[in-house]
């Protein structure tokens, strides 16, 4: 038992060098952290923790005459000036929700619980992932990769922290609220615009496709008009492949996905996109209830071949 404790504070340490990037020139704290009792907590040089998960307050590195705090002082309850670094006691509950509360559980300082999606990441990654998402989903549609607050990493989380449905329908929501059918119909690179391209730049391979799966399958959830969006990476068929087995061309096929989606657009045949089951079956059936153009004539009362 002590060797496993010793091995598991070691991990924990190693984990905390890797999550603390660039060394701090100067402390952080929280206020009522330290309110409680005066000491360093070693998840403060945590770069990717803004709030502390405990007390919801942001991190600071200033004293209240806006001076930082050196390394070289030893004393954590006041400055060498004699400000008070500690604030007022506040209620000390853990904020599950948050991307700070998750690091620490990872870390070993909290009871374990599971985010399917992030568990098997590490720990850099997860925190790429939750900036990435949470910057998409705080924001709406924009050029420039929008900036991190305080509060966007915890979004991210929200949104990574169960299965990969709640991802998609979370993506979804935004892809609903923020583009119009016009932005929609364009390739889902251009839709999802800096996200994709930071999804693309992950490092970690299964992480890059989990997050460009989603931002597919909401794609095209959000051409065909399908609101049971599929969270499963299973049976995804390119558009493509699609057109072949429908025996269509592929240009044709991308027009009447769009059609389905009730959008317009010149950009259909540029559009890559996968499909899973049920909307291909949505496809399928409108399809099979298509007109051909000897039926088209005859219902017109004109020869088949002066339908266009």
């Amino acid at each position: 038992p002590q060797t496993f404790q010793l091995l598991r504070i070691a991990l924990v340490q190693v984990e905390l060098l890797e999550l603390s990037g660039v060394p701090h020139q100067r402390r952080r704290w929280c206020a009522a952290c330290l309110a409680e009792k005066a000491y360093h907590r070693s998840w403060w040089d945590i770069v990717a923790v803004r709030r502390c998960p405990y007390h919801d307050l942001e991190l600071v590195d200033r004293d209240i005459d806006n001076r930082p705090v050196g390394w070289w002082w030893p004393r954590f309850d006041v400055t060498k000036s004699g400000n008070e670094l500690a604030g007022e006691r506040r209620p000390n509950v853990l904020r599950r929700g948050t991307l700070a509360a998750y690091l620490l559980m990872r870390m070993g300082y909290e009871d374990v619980w599971e985010a399917p999606l992030l568990d098997g990441l590490d720990a850099t990654v997860v925190i790429d992932l939750c900036h990435l998402v949470g910057r998409l989903v705080s924001n709406s549609k924009v050029d420039a990769i929008p900036e991190l607050t305080s509060r966007t990493a915890d979004v991210g989380y929200r949104a990574m922290s169960k299965d990969r449905v709640h991802l998609v329908n979370v993506i979804a929501r935004w892809v609903k609220d923020n583009l119009s059918s016009v932005e929609i119909d364009q390739s889902y690179s251009v839709v999802f615009g800096w996200a994709y391209d930071q999804a693309r730049s992950l490092s970690e391979a299964s992480a890059k496709r989990m997050l460009l799966s989603a931002f597919r399958k909401v794609h095209v959830a959000a051409l065909t008009g399908n609101r049971a969006v599929d969270g499963d990476d299973n049976g995804m068929v390119s558009l493509t492949a699609l057109a072949a087995d429908f025996a269509m061309d592929r240009r044709g096929l991308a027009s009447l996905v769009s059609a389905l989606g009730a959008v317009g657009g010149g950009q259909r045949g540029k559009r890559r996109v996968s499909f899973d089951t049920t909307q291909m079956a949505e496809i399928r059936r409108e399809i099979d209830s298509l007109l051909t153009r000897v039926e088209v004539g005859e219902l017109l009362g004109i020869c088949s071949r002066e339908v266009s």
